[in-house]
């Protein structure tokens, strides 16, 4: 790398962080240009760096495989596994990170292919990689992470055996005693001792307990202590990485429908820090601009997408154009359902498309800067429109039937224990019931299914290896008769699209859902079935089965 090379590449760089990355792009594009440059690693893996800044994480994936493919070497393998990381390419991510293991086998790089494999809901190669974590370091971290993967499958006598070795080696440690607020959380469900462990880590020094004590106390319905502890963490300043604790209080108050108040803090959230950064100087106020273009970025799960676009056309009244950068897989549904012929000023891409704008804005805080209430929602039966081509062939392949289609899904998709926890349904056990109604025929949307639902149950449909985009998702959501499924993306999919569904929720579920036991003003066709008793789903699985058995 010459120095008119490194000229460049620092000049891309203060230009991303000016936020004027089309010129960061024209940059890339004279430096790529030059002799050869394409096909040197050491300036790939660099652009590579510079796009990954840029949050276009296809483009720096494709530039720092073929850097890789050029040349490999446990630098550009770390920078791959990153990219791909990022990219939500998590099974390349979790074995690259696993192999870098060999070379550099450094904590970090065990604990990030775990938790790579726990988004893919791989959690038996999660719980693997810290198996060999703890037989490579034997230290607290190592033991800790292996007891809570157990809790998060489920596996009680195995969480309570790594828990009490856990015990043995640092019987007062605040991670012990954090890893023990987990157990009686999540295992025993009991509550009270679960906020005596968390107090005990919080005091001891373990900052991340507060955060597990503020919603252990959500969880409880203890909102006055939630906000307390979670409010001690904002008053320490205190930087968890990945844990929101921003976005959970402010969680709070929205579940109440405290849209300003829940906003003070929700709009602190980490998803939004980094591009709310690099906009600092084109954050939309809510004001019109009629000559200008806003950019909308899409955060957090697909779900929130789902549920949240349908405010871009209230905000393009505000604009000569809105742009919607979303995710790819999201792409088609979206552009479909906002077509250009109606909506002319709204444009659909993909996140790693480069646009030009004006203002910018997270996709979730638009309805607070539209003065809207969650009193008032803008509900339609569907917003949503699927491919009718991809629609009949799912007819044709699987749905020729005369009884009625009913779809299950049992597992949200998440990364933390409580996620296993809340939004996880023991389907084998709680589902048993339905397949007695031969009226009905049952459709697996379930990904990754850890309690090989389908092999237990053969009669079910599993549409699993089928769908690849929700584009495919959307369109055997529409042969159905009726869903049934947990807090998941899937739900808010089928409610978008009009879907007759049945959404299965904790006691005390995502703030979206206020308190409402029964119908939910975000989507008409959706009907709430709340957990009584947080112990146990046997109050939701019999009204769910008297359902079922009613179909016909």
């Amino acid at each position: 790398m010459n120095s008119t090379d490194i000229r460049r590449i620092n000049l891309a760089q203060k230009c991303i962080n000016a936020g004027k990355n089309e010129y960061a792009v024209l940059v890339i594009s004279k430096l790529m240009s030059d002799f050869d440059n394409e096909n040197k690693p050491d300036i790939l893996n660099e652009v590579g760096k510079l796009y990954l800044n840029m949050g276009i994480y296809r483009k720096a994936q494709e530039l720092v495989q073929k850097s890789f493919d050029i040349e490999k070497s446990v630098e550009t393998l770390k920078l791959l596994a990153k990219v791909n990381n990022l990219c939500g390419n998590y099974e390349d991510a979790a074995i690259q990170y696993e192999e870098l293991i060999k070379y550099e086998p450094e904590e970090s790089n065990y604990l990030k292919s775990a938790s790579a494999y726990n988004r893919l809901g791989f959690l038996e190669e999660a719980i693997r990689i810290y198996k060999l974590y703890v037989e490579k370091y034997k230290n607290v971290r190592a033991y800790s992470e292996l007891a809570l993967a157990y809790i998060t499958m489920g596996l009680e006598q195995e969480a309570i055996d790594a828990c009490e070795d856990l015990k043995k080696i640092a019987p007062n440690h605040p991670m012990t005693m954090n890893t023990l607020g987990f157990l009686y959380e999540a295992i025993y469900y009991d509550y009270e001792k679960a906020k005596e462990y968390f107090l005990k880590s919080a005091k001891s020094g373990f900052k991340e307990a507060y955060y597990n004590l503020g919603v252990c106390n959500k969880q409880s319905e203890n909102l006055e202590d939630a906000e307390k502890y979670l409010k001690r963490l904002i008053s320490l300043k205190v930087d968890l990485k990945e844990i929101d604790y921003q976005y959970t209080l402010g969680s709070i108050y929205l579940a109440q429908r405290k849209l300003a108040q829940g906003y003070k803090y929700y709009k602190n959230r980490t998803a939004t820090k980094i591009m709310n950064e690099r906009n600092k100087n084109r954050l939309w106020d809510g004001k019109s601009y009629p000559k200008e273009t806003l950019y909308i970025r899409a955060e957090q799960g697909y779900g929130d997408n789902i549920q949240f676009i349908r405010y871009i056309p209230m905000a393009a009244e505000k604009f000569k154009n809105v742009i919607f950068g979303t995710y790819p897989n999201l792409v088609e549904l979206f552009q479909r359902s906002f077509p250009v012929e109606k909506y002319p000023n709204i444009k659909i891409v993909s996140t790693d498309v480069i646009v030009r704008y004006n203002k910018f804005i997270p996709l979730l805080d638009i309805p607070y800067l539209l003065h809207t209430n969650f009193h008032n929602i803008p509900a339609q039966k569907q917003y949503l429109i699927c491919s009718e081509r991809k629609k009949d062939m799912f007819k044709n392949n699987f749905f020729e039937t005369d009884r009625k289609k009913v779809g299950i899904c049992w597992r949200a998709k998440g990364m933390g224990i409580r996620d296993a926890v809340y939004r996880t349904i023991d389907a084998p056990y709680y589902f048993r019931h339905f397949f007695e109604n031969d009226n009905v025929k049952f459709y697996s949307f379930q990904m990754n299914d850890i309690f090989d639902m389908c092999e237990k149950y053969p009669q079910i449909v599993d549409l699993a290896p089928h769908i690849k985009t929700f584009d495919d998702t959307a369109a055997a959501l529409m042969n159905l008769d009726v869903l049934i499924t947990v807090d998941t993306a899937l739900a808010h999919l089928a409610g978008a699209l009009g879907v007759k569904t049945y959404l299965l929720l904790c006691h005390a579920p995502d703030w979206r859902w206020f308190d409402n036991t029964e119908k939910t003003e975000w989507y008409p066709s959706v009907t709430i079935i709340k957990q009584n008793d947080r112990k146990t789903w046997e109050d939701v699985s019999e009204k769910i089965t008297k359902i079922v058995k009613t179909i016909s």
